[in-house]
This record gives structure tokens, sequence and C-alpha cells, in this order.
């Protein structure tokens, strides 16, 4: 106190001025982007964490490597752990693992136990070994849950309208897993009906294809299905309400399972149940997991998220998926998103309909120049950065097409 102590430093209690989006580094391997930092219980704000692949250490640290976290007029995807007393059955079978957290479980029947765990949840793997040096962490791979394929946000560094995160989390799982890499797109639309739209994108492919892979979010309240597969979630906060609208485009509704785990089977872990006395409404919340109808090493989970404001509607959602990507087109806003394994690296040609001005994002693309032109403008050449992998530039009634490398005639610079 007396060595940094300075009585004439005040603090400054505007948050406004912080970042609305943060990457956390690769040692956690994270990333929380948001709409705004209204702190009273009524603000409309969208907060959205998700977690990538970094370094685990075992004891109060979760299997929750690539959970996803979303707020919206409270808690509408998120953990449903509870933290009530340490290395318990619940603790050790549900609270900590993965079953608990919104992520991707890999069912192997002969997978292994450890660490006086009694179910097999299909998680990640639970630690509890403690490293004893940097040396140990850096060079020994149990700590290692994968790594940070790209990361960005942007245009503004303080109020992006996108933020991008991109990993690879094949190390988080045991060698069940052969790959699995997840991309998650943040989009902050500045709007009052529907302040965020979430893309998420799964690509995973286990050792053997009667490996059951479930896609899984959890929430508080009951879910709304609809007959079109479409799921309504709810939070309430401050006596206001919103409602998260989940699309999942891939796989398409007459190829897929889902169940959903709630009340008192919450805590059902294949076979095993884990339940406890709370008032606190993680005790009881539920579990959307959804898997695809047919055994396959190799599945795809694509999916939109919508925060949406009590009595609005959500954006319609104008989706073609092409060889290496999708293309997206919801309010003012065109996605091109490449697959979550791989950077697009070929020539890329896509139209940007009518009259409206639309901020292009493209995501997943290779580092270096790139070329962009369109068929009423001047075309410029941009530099992909390193480890971003983004585009973003504006337009209009036009078709755009995107080379690698860049030409002589083109300008330097933004097309904005």
């Amino acid at each position: 106190f007396l060595l940094i102590n300075d009585p004439e430093l005040k603090p400054d209690y505007n948050l406004n001025q912080l970042p609305l989006t943060k990457d956390f580094g690769p040692v956690l391997g994270s990333m929380i982007a948001r709409t705004g930092w209204g702190e009273d219980k009524t603000s409309s704000d969208v907060v959205a964490e998700i977690k990538g692949g970094g370094f685990h250490f075992g004891n109060h640290q979760h299997a929750d490597a690539g959970a996803l976290q979303i707020y919206h007029h409270g808690i509408q995807v998120g953990d449903l752990g509870l933290y009530l007393s340490y290395g318990s059955p619940y603790d050790f079978n549900f609270n900590k693992r993965s079953v608990a957290h919104s992520m991707l479980l890999v069912r192997d029947p002969n997978e292994p136990l450890l660490f006086r765990t009694k179910s097999n949840d299909g998680g990640t793997r639970f630690s509890q070994r403690f490293p004893r040096t940097v040396r140990e962490v850096l060079t020994d791979s149990w700590f290692r849950t994968g790594y940070v394929r790209s990361s960005d946000f942007g245009p503004d560094s303080k109020k992006p309208v996108f933020s991008y995160f991109n990993t690879d989390l094949t190390a988080a799982y045991t060698s069940k897993v052969e790959a699995y890499s997840r991309s998650f797109l943040f989009l902050n639309t500045g709007k009052k009906d529907v302040p965020a739209i979430i893309l998420l994108w799964d690509q995973v492919k286990s050792a053997k294809k009667s490996f059951a892979k479930f896609w899984q979010i959890n929430t508080l309240y009951n879910p709304e299905v609809a007959d079109s597969g479409k799921i309504r979630l709810y939070g309430i906060a401050g006596g206001k309400s919103g409602n998260t609208e989940v699309n999942m485009l891939k796989p398409a509704w007459n190829e897929r399972k889902m169940e959903i785990k709630g009340g008192d089977s919450v805590g059902y872990v294949f076979g095993d149940l884990y339940s406890v006395k709370s008032p606190w409404p993680e005790a009881r919340g539920y579990r959307i997991m959804i898997s695809h109808a047919d055994e396959m090493k190799q599945t795809e989970f694509l999916t939109v998220f919508q925060m949406v404001e009590e009595g609005q509607k959500p954006y319609p959602l104008n989706y073609e998926e092409r060889k290496d990507f999708i293309r997206l087109i919801t309010d003012n806003k065109v996605i091109i998103m490449a697959r979550p394994e791989s950077l697009l690296h070929e020539k890329i040609v896509f139209s940007l309909p009518g009259e409206k001005l639309y901020e292009v994002i493209i995501t997943g693309i290779k580092e270096g120049f790139w070329n962009i032109s369109g068929s009423k403008r001047k075309g410029f050449n941009y530099w992909v950065q390193k480890d971003k992998n983004t585009i973003y530039f504006t337009g209009k009634d036009e078709e755009i097409v995107l080379n690698p490398g860049r030409d002589y005639e083109s300008d330097e610079g933004s097309y904005d």
C-alpha cells in the first residue's frame, strides 16, 4: 500500500470506455464478446463466452474446453454444475465434468475412468494431475487442450461489429477424437430487437463411427421446440425477458436426433444420476443433446443463435453451402465462413443483393495478400494477418470476387 498508493489518483468507473471484446490469450484460450457494459438487471446487453484450446491444470479447473455461454436477460446458454462440495461424487461426475457444460460430447464406451470418477460422460479428459514446473506444462501433452487457430475482432477494436474465434480442440479429448475444430462468430448488430447473433460451427471426427457424438447446450428454463426443429430458450432478469432462437442448419432436422434432460433428470449421465438439493435454478436446468441420426465418423453441427427481445422476431436467414465455406445473409450482414478445420486459399465469388449497404465479414481466410474486386467498383488489395484470418468491408448490389495475391492495377487499402 505504501509503495503503490497515489492519493491523487482518482478512480474512473465509466465502463463504456472499455472494449466490448477481449481475447484472453493462448494459456486459457478464450474470448468474451458483449454488446455493451450495462450492469442493471433490466439491461438488454448480450454477453457471450467461448472457451478454446489452451492448458489444463486440474484441481478446481473444469473439463470445459470449447464450452459456450450466453447471457441475455439471464443465463440462456451456460453451465449447470453447482460448487457445493469439493471431490464429491456430484462434483467429480457432473459439476466439473464436460456434461455440465455447453459443449461437445464424444462417447467411447471403453474410455478409462480416472481420478475417482465413476461415470463416462463422453467429455474432454478430466484431470487431477498438477504440473510441478513450467517445463512439465510445455512438454507433457497431458496439460494441453488444443490451440487457438484464429482470433480477431473489428473493424473498431473498442466496439467491434464482429468477434471471431476458431480453435482446434482435438487435444482436449482422448484418442477417441481424431480431429475437432470449433468456429465462433459473434455479431453485434447495434439493433434493439435482435442485439446479437452468433454462428457456431463444429466439425468432429471420431476414431470409430460407433462413438456417439452429442452437440449439447444447457439452459435454465424448459426450452420450446418447434416442429421445424428450431429451439427457443428463455431468460428473465429484472422483470424483463428475452429469447435465444436456436436454428441448427446442419445436420438437417430429418437427419438428427434430439434428447432433453431436465428437472430431476438433468444430472443423468448415461446411466448414472447425480442430483443435489439446492434452490439455485442450475440444480434443475435443462440439457439439450443433439446427435446425427446415423453413425458417422465425421459429423458437422452448424448453428445460428439469435438473441431476441421479448415480443420481437428473429431475422430471416439466407443460407448457402459451398465446397469450402458457407454464405449466410441476415439483416445487413453477409457472412462468408470457412469450414472450421481449414483456411480458405482459393478464389471466392459471391453477390451482394439489392441496394442495401451490407457489412461483409469473411472468416477463416488464409493469411497474406488478397485482391478484392467488385463488378461496380475498382478492386483493392487486402492484407490478411496471420492468426486473425478475417476480412471486413462494405458494399452493395454487385458481384464480389476474391483472389489470393494482389493485383498491380488495384488500390492498396480498404473498401469502405
